[in-house]
């Protein structure tokens, strides 16, 4: 049995105990809890109160907050971070970062190499009072990302390595928080959004500057929510952003979410936006043009196939071998509305399009098609060797 040399106090370290035994007080220095065992407190020995020692001050162990609830200072024991707001300070002892971005409020870092430290475990009851907190920052940008970098990083997987998801790793930096952590932010944010466009439209850009991937996607859901009146900040912020877009899941909420109000209620000036792309000589904004064609396909109230069609002629007219998987997923969607009229489109393609890539294009799509076109798809694929 050892204790602490410097106090010549004992503790038990088999079971992990050691305190004050003039008190009778014990710690457990394995969970990192310290305090009083037959009261079931934690934090100040003598005042028998939860929270900061110094200053006496309240927690909330339930949501693994403690802190100051009036100057708005919270930390986590589990992870051992403390933030405070006001001043930007954020402390992370269990981990240190090295030569990583910061964001432009704060010197809090992004982080985006893998470590050690994992994620903890989503309580949704948590989720949604964290999410609420952040909400009430809504209109004021300089505080509202700071906390929500301090909330993307509590819930952060800092373990993920290239190779081991679905996804390879995104060309910026990013969080890899969960889904349902943008979810339940998505929730809470959505009503403000319509209440209050152009504090959104501010938020929205704030967002877009911190160069994260999960700031930059919030940012583009944002603009789902803003009412059909705010078409023309909507397009002039997806024309800006998509310049220098290069991320893919990115481009994909973008021109997915972020679209969603002119795909619904300026379908002109959309098309136009889709045609821009698609012509561009890019690789980045083809495939977002194309990432932007396909629920524009899937809702049943779009009829103007032949457009989609001739924006397709020209992309296919390029000497490329890249953007297969995007072209076949929307080749699918044109299929499903008319497979008479996309069969006749491939064959035709199949002759004056770039190749090889046609080739593989028209191969992959075969499956979707019925017997019939299938087997004329096929003879025009023999025909071209």
């Amino acid at each position: 049995k050892l204790g602490d040399w410097e106090t010549g106090r004992l503790g038990d370290w088999e079971t992990g105990r050691l305190g004050n035994w003039e008190t009778g007080r014990l710690g457990n220095w394995y969970t990192g809890k310290l305090g009083d065992w037959e009261t079931g407190r934690l934090g100040d020995w003598e005042t028998g109160k939860l929270g900061n020692w110094e200053t006496g001050r309240l927690g909330n162990w339930e949501t693994e907050r403690l802190g100051n609830w009036e100057t708005g200072s919270l930390g986590n024991w589990e992870t051992r971070k403390l933030v405070y707001w006001e001043t930007g300070l954020h402390q992370s002892p269990a981990h240190q970062y090295t030569n990583v971005p910061t964001h432009q409020y704060t010197n809090i870092p992004v982080p985006n190499t893998p470590t050690t430290q994992t994620m903890p475990a989503i309580k949704p009851a948590r989720l949604k009072i964290q999410c609420a907190e952040l909400g009430m920052d809504f209109s004021k940008p300089r505080t509202f990302i700071p906390r929500l970098h301090s909330l993307l990083s509590f819930y952060a997987d800092r373990v993920s390595r290239p190779g081991e998801a679905s996804q390879p790793l995104p060309l910026m930096d990013a969080y890899h928080v969960p889904p349902p952590v943008l979810r339940c932010l998505e929730q809470e944010l959505a009503p403000r959004v319509e209440s209050f466009p152009q504090e959104a439209l501010s938020l929205a850009d704030a967002l877009w500057e911190e160069e994260c991937l999960e700031t930059r996607q919030l940012a583009a859901i944002l603009l789902s929510y803003l009412p059909p009146s705010a078409s023309e900040p909507i397009l002039e912020r997806v024309r800006a952003w998509g310049e220098t877009c290069q991320e893919d899941r990115l481009q994909r909420v973008l021109y997915d979410q972020g679209v969603s109000k002119l795909r619904r209620h300026a379908q002109e000036e959309f098309l136009d936006l889709v045609g821009e792309l698609m012509a561009s000589p890019e690789k980045a904004s083809q495939r977002g043009g194309l990432y932007a064609l396909i629920p524009l396909l899937e809702g049943e109230s779009f009829q103007n196939l032949p457009i989609v069609y001739r924006m397709m002629t020209k992309l296919l007219k390029r000497d490329e071998t890249s953007l297969e998987t995007e072209i076949v997923a929307v080749i699918e969607q044109l299929a499903k509305r008319s497979q008479q009229e996309t069969a006749f489109f491939l064959r035709e393609k199949l002759a004056t399009a770039a190749k090889p890539r046609i080739t593989r294009v028209v191969r992959r799509s075969l499956p979707f098609f019925s017997e019939e076109h299938e087997t004329s798809l096929r003879g025009e694929l023999r025909e071209q060797r």
